[in-house]
């Protein structure tokens, strides 16, 4: 009866060391959560869309199999691209454009963003993606946490 007692003790102390958080937990990364995408110019200007991929830190929206297509002039929204959102040190959003198999898709440009300036405040930050006739806007709110 005593052994039974003191491996039950011992079990509940041993999982409640992993739970308490130290009285000064410091913040550990920086969330990022992309509001909307917008086609300002895209790269396939003779079919008037682009067939898109958001990439946050390592992660692809809507899915790694599934691209999602943008007509130039329209926004999509964090809905549409499947909520993308990342927390670590430091978050990149990409935006690649899918090309059919055998090609390979198309780097079309990225940021990153670390909160070292305690983040992007309740209005969130417009960043603009692109090069050589092509743009993106990415609307995103980023915060310590």
């Amino acid at each position: 009866m005593v052994r039974v007692f003191m491996s039950v003790a011992f079990l509940i102390a041993v999982l409640l060391a992993g739970t308490a958080a130290p009285a000064n937990a410091r913040a550990s990364g920086c969330e990022v959560v992309v509001i909307s995408v917008t086609a300002n110019d895209v790269q396939e200007d003779d079919e008037g869309f682009d067939d898109i991929w958001v990439k946050v830190a390592g992660s692809w929206f809507p899915t790694y199999l599934r691209s999602i297509r943008i007509d130039e002039g329209r926004t999509l929204t964090n809905s549409e691209l499947n909520n993308p959102k990342a927390t670590k040190p430091s978050v990149t959003v990409s935006i690649y454009e899918d090309d059919p198999f055998p090609q390979g898709n198309d780097f079309l440009g990225s940021f990153s963003e670390d909160c070292s300036d305690g983040g992007t405040g309740p209005g969130g930050a417009v960043q603009t993606i692109g090069s050589g006739g092509v743009g993106y806007t990415v609307s995103y709110f980023a915060r310590r946490v």
